[in-house]
């Protein structure tokens, strides 16, 4: 994968240029992952492929886990050089994950690579939830949305 260096701001309209071109990424890198059968995924990847489903597959799912959110299976393999995090595995599937508290230096990489994003939160306090805490997509961030 070629490494792509930040471009000076666009003279014309003022806004920066995309950090991370999709298409410099060899399209083997982005094929979709196939996970093993549903009932040998965790229930949390079960739950994390499910939220992934109801979404449009151009839209980039972070998913809450304690005090990261992570990305899983393509969207990590997409996401960790825009967002400058390594990549590694779960289970044998590409992974990759920030800091909750620092999601808006990351969503900005992402917006200025010209991505969609939906934030998935953990609705319920973890150590009160009886099995696996309930999430749902309650934020989709493009970059129409941002001023």
């Amino acid at each position: 994968m070629k490494n792509v260096n930040p471009k000076p701001v666009n003279e014309s309209d003022g806004a920066p240029p995309p950090l991370f071109d999709a298409a410099d990424v060899p399209s083997s890198d982005i094929a979709p992952f196939v996970p093993a059968a549903a009932e040998s995924l965790t229930p949390m990847m079960r739950q994390y492929r499910r939220m992934k489903s109801e979404i449009d597959g151009d839209v980039i799912l972070m998913f809450r886990l304690g005090d990261f959110y992570e990305l899983f299976f393509e969207d990590a393999v997409i996401a960790a050089p825009i967002l400058g995090v390594t990549l590694t595995k779960r289970s044998g599937y590409p992974m990759c994950g920030v800091p909750y508290h620092a999601i808006d230096s990351y969503l900005a990489k992402l917006i200025r690579a010209n991505r969609k994003i939906a934030i998935c939160d953990q609705m319920d306090i973890p150590a009160a939830a009886k099995g696996i805490v309930r999430r749902e997509v309650t934020r989709i961030v493009t970059p129409g949305t941002i001023t």
